[in-house]
C-alpha cells in the first residue's frame, strides 16, 4: 500500500515535469520521493519478515504444546465406554485395561476395608481413621 502511494507521487512529479535537474525545490521533492521509495521497499521486507517470524512461532507454540501435554498432563484419558471405575477420570473401571495407570487403595487398620485414596482421613464403612487411632 505504501509502495503504490509512492508510485502514486513518482508519476504526480513526472507529470508537472519536475525533475532533478531543476530548482532546489524539485530537486528536494524528488529526493524526498526516493527516500519514501526506500522506506516504502524496507517496510515490505520487514512485513515479509515478520510474517515469516510468526509462522515460526505459531510452529514452536504447537511443538511446545504437544511437549507439555506428553510432560504436564497428569490424568489420562479413557475413550473406552466400557471403563466403570479406573483412576482416569473419564474411567469407571478400577483396573481398566485400556489404560496404563492403577488406582491406589488403602486397607482400613480397624475394618480391613479397602479405601481409594481419596477418602483417607475415615473409613466409609466403618468411620474410623483410615491409619487407625494412631498418628
Amino acid at each position: 500500500m505504501i509502495k503504490e502511494k509512492v508510485e502514486y507521487l513518482r508519476g504526480l512529479a513526472d507529470g508537472l515535469n519536475i525533475s532533478a535537474n531543476d530548482d532546489s525545490t524539485s530537486k528536494l521533492l524528488r529526493a524526498i520521493i526516493d527516500c519514501l521509495s526506500d522506506i516504502a521497499d524496507s517496510v515490505d521486507e520487514n512485513t515479509d519478515m515478520i510474517d515469516s517470524i510468526n509462522d515460526d512461532l505459531d510452529e514452536v507454540y504447537e511443538t511446545l504444546d504437544v511437549y507439555d501435554e506428553l510432560i504436564f498432563d497428569d490424568e489420562e484419558d479413557c475413550d473406552y465406554d466400557d471403563c466403570d471405575d479406573c483412576c482416569c477420570e473419564d474411567c469407571e473401571e478400577e483396573d481398566c485395561e485400556h489404560c496404563d495407570c492403577e488406582k491406589p487403595n488403602v486397607i482400613c487398620a480397624s475394618c480391613g476395608e479397602e479405601i481409594d485414596l481419596d477418602e483417607l482421613l475415615n473409613c466409609p464403612v466403618c468411620h474410623k481413621p483410615v491409619f487407625g487411632d494412631k498418628e
